[in-house]
């Protein structure tokens, strides 16, 4: 009787330990496009599609890692889009299917990838595979150090779009 009681503790401090796991708030794309310019943030966007592996991995462990969750919820606008999927967005001003939109626009090739969105909606930075917890700290530390100069990118990018 006392091993079952024992067992229970165990099992509920389980439960709460894992309801207690951080969380990304994962945005939709057009409310982070939204958000991001009226902000001036960055979208940290996350591409990955079913039956990937390092996906699925990335999932349990570095979308889970508590810094991690802080920065890209605190710093970041976060969103994920499947690589596969025929569903409309607004690539880069450009209306296409979120497939289209990473394969020939942001001419993505793998999954995992990660794509940075500045605050005027187009793509200044890109990259694909699979980062663990301590790789995606650094990166998205280096993407606030480089703050300054990714805004100028953006800007500059915004104005050749413009200004073809």
């Amino acid at each position: 009787m006392k091993i079952l009681t024992s067992l229970r503790w165990l099992l509920v401090l389980v439960i709460v330990i894992a309801a207690a796991q951080p969380e990304i708030q994962w945005l939709n794309y057009p409310q982070a496009l939204a958000s991001a310019e009226r902000d001036s943030m960055f979208v940290f966007v996350s591409i990955h599609a079913q039956g990937c592996m390092p996906c699925r991995e990335m999932e349990v462990t570095t979308f889970r890692d508590s810094a991690v969750v802080a920065t890209l919820n605190q710093k970041f606008l976060p969103v994920t889009l499947d690589a596969l999927s025929d569903s409309l967005i607004d690539c880069d001003h450009w209306p296409q299917s979120i497939k289209n939109c990473i394969i020939n626009r942001w001419q993505i090739e793998g999954v995992p990838s990660f794509a940075l969105i500045g605050p005027s909606g187009y793509l200044i930075a890109k990259f694909t595979d699979y980062q663990s917890p301590e790789q995606m700290r650094i990166m998205l530390q280096s993407f606030l150090e480089s703050r300054k100069i990714l805004l100028e990118l953006d800007r500059k990018t915004k104005g050749n779009h413009e200004n073809p």
